[in-house]
């Protein structure tokens, strides 16, 4: 395929998504039409005075600078409750949530630990937590 009926068919292709309901021979000689004109890209003609390039500007390279990334926060600590010991219902209710919240991550943490010793400190948190769970009730 020549240069000309490429150009013409790329036109073509454009008048398409501008006209969809148009006819392809309609548009393939509107774009035959431009292409006489002079309209669609050809080859540029040089000025007759020649230009000379003095020195290459270097573009300067931006420094990336990453965002700051939040540490990881456990789905457990997003709501946080004091635990305070209280006579009124609603404050026992908040502390036994809060208590019952600390005995789940424990939970996890033992199940993740690997070593025996570890275990046997976070388990003894566990039970200490639910003694006061158990006053609670």
């Amino acid at each position: 395929m020549s240069n000309a009926l490429k150009v013409i068919n790329d036109r073509v292709k454009q008048l398409q998504k501008k006209h969809p309901n148009s006819k392809r021979t309609v548009l393939m000689k509107k774009a035959g039409a431009e292409y006489r004109a002079g309209k669609l890209g050809g080859k540029k003609k040089k000025s007759a005075s020649r230009s000379r390039s003095v020195g290459r500007i270097k573009k300067r390279s931006r420094k990336r600078v990453g965002r700051a990334v939040a540490p990881h926060k456990d789905v457990m600590d997003r709501k946080k409750v004091d635990i305070v010991i209280g006579s009124v219902s609603s404050h026992i209710s908040t502390t036994k949530k809060a208590i019952v919240r600390d005995i789940a991550k424990a939970e996890s943490r033992k199940l993740l630990a690997r070593k025996a010793v570890d275990r046997r400190k976070i388990q003894k948190k566990i039970s200490a937590d639910k003694v006061l769970l158990r006053k609670l009730m």
